[in-house]
């Protein structure tokens, strides 16, 4: 069976597999034009095969109830479009995250390290983990202090892009990452901008660069974006004021005029996490207890990223304090399987022509539907030249999280083999 995870390693057993028995044939073109467009992919019709061999009832064909068709049918087995993830954890160590949650039984930073490892440890051994944290020291031998007093040193960061963790596949990186946690006591600030700019350099500077078929940074914080010493801002953009630091009321005046860094610096973030989509890179944003005022702000670094969850949304994950520890581990395991992409299966070689596909769940027909079809159903990723079937929708879900027995692709038939 597939497994219900499909962030899990079994996962990359799942086998798209012939829904017709016999000898394999490779299709030509059609000269018949029988078929039903919602359910053949292509144009309506489907390929008489070129050659002899007609299929047999057994194996597959005849678990899903297949008559034997009036002509051949090609038929082939594929593995799914399992590609190589980087995916880069650029997570917030400011000093608010070393207090205590109770609903955590334990400080925030633990929390959210306890969540990371089971969420890694349990995710797809085809994901390449990494990790920037922020702020952090220039130099490691002189750690941020927790009381850092002046700003350079509460969002200091190093001028190179080189990670603390880089990308590396999970049975090195995941251990590496959370000794490199359990190692570190959080303080400073939320330099989430120069983080984000570190993580754009690893990414397109890189000696050598990341070089996963996708790549994603996940940027966690129970924060907003400060420490730009040259910024100016009223009372609505001061984080000081924004969070009733003693002498800093909500309606001002402002408290930033002494204290510029403490500025929100959203506009920079985003503008940093464009060029990283358009470098390729997309940005998953996750929001802590703590960070529910910057909601708004959250909600546009994650637009700019162009993340879609899986209910389909482009927002923030937004974890509630009253979550606990399965409010952390479970956006991360729906990210960690989201990234890996499940519902992509591998166009078979034998394939040569992309017209009169059918495909099959669990002996059901899936219907062929647009990108865009609200209903899903199955498409290619480029019809011209098909190198992936693609599933959508409630389909899509299902073998996501539910999980199905046996997926099959059938095509070359004179017409459609299935009642």
């Amino acid at each position: 069976m597939v497994p219900r995870n499909a962030a899990l390693p079994a996962a990359a057993g799942l086998v798209l597999a012939a829904a017709c028995g016999g000898t394999v044939t490779r299709t030509g073109e059609s000269d018949s034009a029988s078929g039903n467009r919602d359910a053949v992919g292509g144009e309506t019709g489907a390929a008489q095969g070129e050659g002899g061999g007609t299929p047999g009832v057994g194996g597959a064909g005849a678990q899903c109830g297949m008559l034997d068709p009036a002509g051949p049918c090609g038929f082939a087995s594929a593995e799914p479009a399992v590609q190589a993830v980087d995916l880069l954890l650029v997570l917030d160590a400011s000093g608010s995250m070393s207090g205590e949650r109770e609903t955590l039984d334990s400080t925030l930073w633990e929390g959210v390290r306890n969540a990371l490892d089971l969420a890694m440890t349990y995710g797809s051994e085809t994901i390449h983990y990494g990790l920037q944290i922020f702020p952090y020291a220039e130099d490691p031998a002189v750690p941020i202090p927790y009381e850092c007093g002046d700003v350079h040193r509460c969002c200091e960061m190093p001028d190179h892009a080189e990670m603390l963790v880089p990308t590396v596949q999970p049975e090195v990186g995941v251990p590496w990452i959370l000794d490199e946690l359990r190692a570190h006591a959080p303080a400073g600030a939320a330099a989430i901008t120069p983080a984000l700019e570190r993580a754009f350099r690893y990414f397109v500077d890189g000696d050598p660069p990341p070089n996963g078929d996708t790549r994603y940074v996940l940027l966690v914080t129970d924060g907003a974006p400060i420490c730009n010493p040259y910024a100016e801002c009223d009372a609505d953009t001061c984080t000081a004021n924004i969070e009733e630091l003693d002498g800093c009321p909500p309606d001002g005046p402002s408290c930033c005029d002494d204290l510029p860094a403490a500025c929100l610096d959203d506009a920079a973030s985003v503008e940093q996490i464009a060029a990283l989509r358009a470098a390729g890179v997309t940005t998953i944003v996750m929001g802590l207890p703590g960070s529910e005022r910057y909601s708004a702000v959250l909600q546009r670094l994650a637009e700019a990223g162009g993340f879609v969850q899986g209910d389909g949304s482009t927002g923030y994950y937004d974890v509630p304090a009253s979550g606990g520890v399965e409010g952390l581990v479970s956006p991360l395991t729906e990210i960690t399987t989201l990234v890996v992409q499940p519902c992509h299966f591998a166009v078979p070689d034998e394939m040569a022509n992309p017209n009169g596909v059918m495909a099959l769940v669990d002996c059901e027909i899936v219907p062929y539907a647009s990108a865009d079809d609200p209903e899903g159903g199955w498409h290619w990723d480029n019809p011209g030249n098909p190198k992936e079937m693609v599933f959508t929708g409630g389909i899509c879900d299902r073998i996501r999280w539910q999980g199905v027995e046996e997926i099959h692709v059938v095509f070359g038939c004179s017409h459609p083999p299935f009642y």
